[in-house]
């Protein structure tokens, strides 16, 4: 037999993103509720988490929730029968209001206690806006849209998926009279092969795109100067084909083909899946449909010539970017009053912690930044909203931050990250 000091420790089992979201949370106990009376149960006797589960993100002061919470407590009856659970997470003020909104309902809910350490997860995401609501099943997150899906699609809720080569085979080129031009064979095989193709998402009707447009326009023709081996793609949210053939005729662009019978679930999902909350909105992918960069609209704002193209490094500099940043855990480094050498060593550093999170794009987790210039207006709103003074290293998960001293290392970073993860660190939140 071998000896107990030489056998390997058991290995730790790995929770699914609904279980981890409530273990962040400290979240022991579900509050269960069967034919309007409640019982804490616990999570070990919840085996509804491991099927079909929605996390109803909701508030008893949001209008928008109250007028939406009666439609789905009609329809939930139905939904359970379909094999749908629902949670309730509470983002009212106070447990008072927390309790009389919980009772409106005839889901279950996660007790009021633990909204703000369910705040700080870095299990998923949560939205942006309320009323929401999350689709998961086997406790992995599939479905962001659950709010829409069960009132309008039939179970399990799921998104069409398409292939990248179906994308791109429907692409047309332009518009001869009423008609489009499909890409042919040897086009399509030409835009299969390019390393890296953007999709960009824009509309004739918003006030932003038709600011935004006539500039990438400018990119693209300079970078058509000097490079074959790339592409864009229109993908237009517009109400009506007149709209999207108007605008297309100002874009060199190919575009998706607005006309097909797959035009709106295609554009449904690579919206979700460059995760699109607004317009314009540019998308890099790298050959064969791996998504890249899922931000790059201010990168190619910052890059009138496209020399940086495609848009995507381990490590962006404030001015060049900050897509991504207000979503996204991020490490900043402050070294705008340091010298150049000092700066390129920084650099480096933060280089060589950032490569195997860039690895992991498109689900990075953590992006990292530097402000390297002097009176930079990024750089100065987020020494004042953070309260760093001089050079220093912050770590953004907005609206919370931390601000210690520059690193010495890549390991000094990753000790800071592996503290955030671990709930270790006292984050301030902005006033």
């Amino acid at each position: 037999m071998a000896d107990s000091e030489t056998q390997e420790a058991p290995k730790q089992e790995e929770l699914s993103q609904l279980r981890q979201f409530l273990k962040d949370g400290e979240v022991t106990k579900i509050l269960v509720k069967s034919d309007g009376k409640v019982t804490e149960t616990d999570l070990k006797d919840c085996d509804f988490l491991d099927g079909y589960c929605a996390i109803y993100f909701s508030a008893h002061w949001c209008p928008p929730c109250r007028g939406f919470t009666p439609k789905l407590a009609q329809k939930y009856e139905e939904l359970q029968k379909k094999g749908l659970t629902i949670l309730f997470l509470s983002s009212d003020r106070d447990e008072a209001s927390f309790n009389e909104y919980f009772n409106e309902m005839p889901w279950h809910a996660i007790p009021y206690g633990h909204k703000d350490k369910l705040g700080r997860s870095s299990a998923f995401k949560q939205p942006s806006g309320i009323p929401s609501m999350y689709i998961f099943n086997k406790g992995e997150l599939y479905q962001k849209e659950g709010r829409g899906a069960v009132m309008t699609k039939e179970f399990p809720w799921e998104d069409k998926k398409f292939a990248w080569d179906d994308v791109l085979a429907n692409v047309v080129t332009e518009f001869a009279g009423d008609k489009p031009t499909k890409i042919d064979e040897e086009g399509l095989e030409k835009l299969k092969s390019h390393p890296n193709v953007a999709l960009y998402f824009s509309a004739h009707w918003c006030g932003p795109c038709r600011g935004f447009t006539p500039e990438l326009v400018k990119t693209y023709n300079e970078m058509k100067k000097t490079r074959s081996d790339f592409e864009f793609i229109f993908v237009s949210s517009d109400r009506d084909e007149a709209a999207f053939k108007e605008y297309f005729g100002e874009m060199p662009f190919m575009a998706l083909d607005f006309t097909s019978d797959t035009f709106k679930d295609m554009k449904d999902y690579l919206s979700k899946l460059c995760e699109v909350r607004g317009i314009p909105s540019l998308a890099v992918f790298a050959q064969g449909g791996k998504l890249e960069n899922s931000s790059a609209r201010g990168f190619a704002g910052a890059d009138p010539k496209g020399e940086m193209w495609p848009w995507y490094f381990p490590v962006y500099d404030l001015e060049q970017s900050i897509e991504g940043i207000n979503d996204t855990l991020s490490v900043v480094l402050m070294m705008d009053e340091q010298d150049e050498a000092k700066q390129q060593e920084l650099q480096k550093i933060l280089t060589e912690h950032a490569q195997p999170h860039f690895e992991q794009r498109p689900k990075r987790k953590l992006l990292h930044f530097t402000s390297k210039v002097k009176e930079s207006q990024i750089g100065t709103r987020i020494k004042n909203l953070t309260q760093a003074n001089g050079s220093q290293m912050v770590l953004l998960d907005i609206p919370n931050y931390y601000v210690t001293d520059l690193p010495e290392s890549a390991e000094a970073i990753e000790e800071l990250h592996q503290k955030f993860l671990k709930k270790e660190l006292e984050m301030k939140t902005f006033s």
